[in-house]
């Protein structure tokens, strides 16, 4: 889980600016330097985050249901 950005709601698409997937994917790219193509963002129960969806639809990136990052 990389904290401050998958693992807050804010960050996540509930006003912090990260509406898609993707948007998050080039936010942690540009604060961590994991390039886009070796992440895998993963919720709760295993499901892989698709680039071309929303964060708000699913049901992760708070605290006590983080989104994990995976650096493949």
């Amino acid at each position: 889980m990389v904290p401050g950005v998958a693992g807050s709601a804010a960050a996540a698409g509930e006003g912090g600016g990260v509406a898609g997937v993707a948007d998050l994917k080039h936010a942690i790219q540009s604060k961590y330097k994991i390039a886009i193509q070796h992440q895998v963002l993963v919720v709760n129960g295993g499901e892989c985050m698709a680039a071309d969806r929303r964060v708000c639809t699913y049901s992760a990136g708070t605290d006590t249901n983080p989104i994990f990052l995976f650096n493949k």
